[in-house]
């Protein structure tokens, strides 16, 4: 007699956890500069979707991946208050996370995930906020988990968060 114990069922969030902890399983043989960009940027981004929205905050994202996102020089926008501005980041580590974003919650790619973004109607647009967060969330755990951190004295008080 078997004794399994459960149905096989998971919650939304063990599904979006277990894909975001596959998603950096891999990124974490990347070099390890490449791991703390990219680890800054998960860090970041679900601050980024609660002050300027899932539209705005996929723009940027998608602008950094192509290498051309800019800023005021006044820091006034939403990405500069949660430190994402002038950073230097390399497009392939915005690309990256944009494909881990857009896997974690179920599209193909990156364009599909944007293109839904903009054209969905506005119920569909919460909704989607609102697995964005979640995602986001879980992919922000996950590189704490197991990329790699901050150097140097600042890393001390940085990774307790």
């Amino acid at each position: 007699m078997s004794t399994r114990v459960g149905t096989g069922v998971r919650t939304v969030s063990q599904a979006l956890a277990a894909c975001a902890w596959r998603a950096l399983e891999a990124r974490a043989q990347a070099e390890p500069d490449w791991q703390r960009e990219y680890r800054s940027l998960a860090l970041a981004v679900p601050a980024l979707l609660h002050a300027a929205g899932l539209c705005q905050a996929l723009a940027f994202a998608e602008a950094r991946a192509r290498g051309t996102a800019g800023g005021r020089a006044d820091g006034g926008s939403p990405a500069a208050s949660v430190g994402l501005q002038h950073s230097g980041r390399r497009p392939a580590v915005a690309e990256a996370y944009l494909q881990d974003l857009a896997a974690v919650l179920g599209y193909g790619s990156r364009e599909a995930l944007l293109r839904d973004s903009r054209e969905g109607d506005l119920l569909a647009y919460i909704r989607q906020t609102g697995r964005a967060l979640a995602a986001a969330g879980w992919l922000k755990r996950c590189s704490e988990a197991l990329l790699a951190g901050p150097e140097g004295p600042e890393a001390e008080g940085a990774d307790r968060r």
